[in-house]
């Protein structure tokens, strides 16, 4: 039997019973740490994390850094700067919950430096999470003093999150990221569009000689990251299995034709068929994809709008 595609508020309540009571009604294993959506593009979710999980996380940002190392070469060696957010920003019921950012700084950290990840969430502290202005100016400057004079190559972060902290250098300290460190890879996420509408910008506040590479992530999995030059994710299908639902019909997403649309699903350790909510578009089939933003109608209706304008220009064109 087929186990069928869900969606988080189907199973939010199981989600919560195996926090509060650990009754394993849909997380199989032990839950090590959960984490927190931010609820900026929907409705907040929490997704425990179990041993399994984690490990899949490791080996998704270790082909990661050979993806990158592939792209800039030895150039990429150095400091890697983080784009600083509270980590835990509450514990209840004998768990740390966090946001995945902090988790990922976390992962880094058990990667580089061999400590034990359990050991580092558990020394985890709960923080604030910033509310107004004056408090994400503290996050930046407390980012700033501790990488100042650091050697910093790679700088991973949301990419609105990148351009405000430039943006605050500039004000608080007139200087740019330029200016300070030589960096070599900015490894964005957070947004759709990342190449289209951030990528001039991060270039002239980071420097020219900056590759921009952008990863697909949530927090229920890490699954794609861009793997050469061209503009676009490529799923790390050895890592996570993804499926894809267009129209009516489920397939593998490797199975997508080139112009194809459809919803995003995958499956984690954790999660049975998650449909995570993101519209995805093949661009060139079992390789380049690219991640319009959130399944609503908004989306689909600009994506026909603009497939329909380029249709007009492409007819135009064959007259002139």
């Amino acid at each position: 039997m087929q186990l069928p595609i869900v969606k988080y508020g189907s199973i939010a309540r199981l989600i919560e019973e195996d926090i509060v009571k650990d009754r394993r009604l849909i997380i199989p294993d032990r839950i090590i740490v959960v984490g927190v959506t931010s609820g900026s593009t929907g409705i907040p979710k929490i997704i425990p994390l179990t041993q399994r999980d984690i490990n899949v996380r490791v080996e998704v940002m270790l082909a990661g850094i050979a993806n990158l190392h592939r792209i800039c070469g030895s150039s990429i060696i150095g400091k890697v700067l983080v784009g600083k957010m509270p980590i835990c920003i509450y514990e209840k019921f004998r768990y740390k919950f966090c946001h995945i950012s902090g988790l990922l700084e976390l992962l880094f950290k058990h990667i580089v430096k061999g400590e034990d990840i359990k050991k580092l969430i558990g020394e985890l502290e709960v923080e604030k999470v910033p509310k107004g202005r004056s408090e994400y100016y503290r996050l930046f400057e407390e980012t700033y003093q501790a990488s100042k004079n650091e050697d910093v190559k790679l700088i991973i972060g949301s990419a609105p999150y990148l351009v405000f902290f430039a943006w605050y250098l500039k004000r608080k300290h007139n200087v740019t990221p330029k200016e300070i460190w030589d960096i070599r890879v900015i490894l964005a996420t957070g947004v759709a569009y990342i190449h289209e509408h951030y990528k001039n910008l991060l270039l002239k506040l980071y420097g020219e000689q900056a590759e921009i590479v952008e990863l697909y992530g949530a927090t229920e999995a890490l699954m794609a990251m861009q793997v050469d030059r061209k503009p676009y994710i490529t799923p790390l299908y050895s890592k996570v299995f993804l499926e894809v639902k267009v129209g009516n019909r489920v397939k593998m997403l490797h199975e997508m034709e080139e112009g194809e649309i459809g919803r995003i699903i995958v499956t984690t350790p954790t999660l049975i068929r998650y449909d995570i909510g993101d519209i995805v578009e093949c661009i060139e089939k079992g390789k380049y994809y690219k991640i319009h933003g959130r399944a609503r109608r908004t989306t689909m209706i600009r994506l026909r709008v603009e497939r329909g304008i380029k249709h007009i220009a492409e007819k135009i064109q064959m007259y002139l």
